[in-house]
């Protein structure tokens, strides 16, 4: 996502992120996720664009399938 453990949430991890929501979007519904802070990460970048495009974490996923 571009921030690493916090510490650097500024324009440029925000182009990073904004640059892997459109490789995402062109090949995907939902990105997938193992990492807590990416998720939040997209998901606060996500709430300020117009995008199809859902961000999950690895587990909820695995859950969703197996219940």
């Amino acid at each position: 996502c571009g921030t690493a453990a916090w510490m650097s949430c500024d324009w440029k991890s925000e182009e990073i992120r904004k640059e892997r929501l459109d490789e995402a979007e062109k090949t995907a519904d939902i990105l997938i996720t193992a990492c807590p802070k990416c998720q939040i990460h997209f998901k606060c970048t996500l709430s300020h664009e117009k995008r199809d495009l859902e961000v999950k974490d690895l587990v909820e996923l695995v859950a969703e399938r197996i219940l």
